[in-house]
């Protein structure tokens, strides 16, 4: 599965949830912890990438596995 990190405005932290549900998969105080568990995640279940979200939502990196 590939996973996705996102800011949460309304608590300051980083959500990790998988690319195609809503379902939080993890919540992170910093981006990096996140961008990190997200890795983990994809890496142990057969994903491929994960995409990172700048603060603002704006844009997003794909970083591959």
């Amino acid at each position: 599965m590939n996973y996705v990190v996102k800011y949460r405005d309304s608590d300051g932290k980083w959500l990790v949830k998988g690319f195609d549900n809503d379902k939080i998969s993890s919540v992170c105080d910093s981006k990096g912890d996140a961008v990190s568990r997200a890795l983990d995640l994809a890496r142990n279940s057969g994903g491929s990438y994960i995409m990172v979200y700048s603060e603002n939502g704006t844009g997003a990196e794909k970083i591959g596995i």
